[in-house]
């Protein structure tokens, strides 16, 4: 009785975490797990294994979906980090740029208090020598302040040039990561579909009584071959 009640919690947990089928390894067998059934070979063998045996596989099913779950929801952050560091790198682009601009500004007006300056002195020249040396001591601290600014600028575009390139980098490989996603999606629908249109058509074979022997065993191999065709497809689908 308490295996029993044991195997009945096994299988509603697995429920919860999904339809999706597992292949387990256990005892040097394989077995397929997909809607509380467990499959061998493409038949349902779920009432054949004992429950000590169906505990032990729904087990390691379970492990298996939860890990698959656990994989996916650290790509999804991954990705979200992924795209708040370029936020992030736009930012600091946007801010460079602001930095250009405000530097430029502080340079037209240094270069227009130096012919100010400039005009003013050749004004004094002839009135006062002494002015002209003092105006002369502050047109060499503006070209002081004039080439700093400059530097700043040259920083400054630097910065954001390599802002730049890093984001291009980063969007050409999203990009591309995502559409490896979306043509192993489409190849296991078709894969999926594929294998739902031969399956149906096997079955009507089978009711009408048109299958031989021999017809069986080659349809189970072609059904098992689109089987397998489909899980490495959900495999890709899953590495990303």
């Amino acid at each position: 009785m308490n295996t029993l009640k044991q195997l009945l919690l096994v299988v509603i947990l697995f429920a919860t975490t999904g339809a999706m089928a597992q292949e387990v390894v256990t005892e040097g067998k394989t077995y397929l797990v997909k809607d509380s059934k467990i499959f061998s070979e493409g038949k349902d063998i779920t009432t054949s294994l004992t429950d000590i045996q169906k505990t032990a596989i729904f087990d390691q099913a379970k492990k298996a979906a939860e890990l698959l779950k656990e994989k996916q929801n650290n790509l999804d952050l991954a990705e979200k980090a992924k795209l708040e560091e370029i936020n992030t790198a736009k930012q600091e682009v946007l801010e460079a740029e602001k930095a250009k601009e405000e530097a430029e500004n502080k340079m037209k007006a240094l270069e227009a208090e130096k012919a100010a300056k400039i005009k003013d002195a050749e004004k004094e020249a002839e009135a006062a020598q002494k002015a002209l040396e003092k105006e002369e001591k502050k047109l060499e601290k503006a070209e002081k302040e004039k080439e700093k600014e400059l530097k700043k600028i040259e920083k400054a575009e630097k910065k954001a040039e390599k802002e730049r390139k890093a984001i291009e980098k980063e969007v050409a490989k999203a990009e591309k990561l995502e559409k490896k996603l979306n043509d192993a999606k489409e190849d296991l629908k078709k894969a999926e579909n594929k294998l739902d249109v031969q399956t149906k058509k096997y079955e009507k074979l089978d009711r009408d009584g048109k299958l031989s022997p021999n017809d069986h065993e080659k349809w189970k191999k072609k059904l098992n071959g689109l089987k397998d065709k489909v899980a490495k497809q959900e495999k890709k689908v899953n590495k990303f």
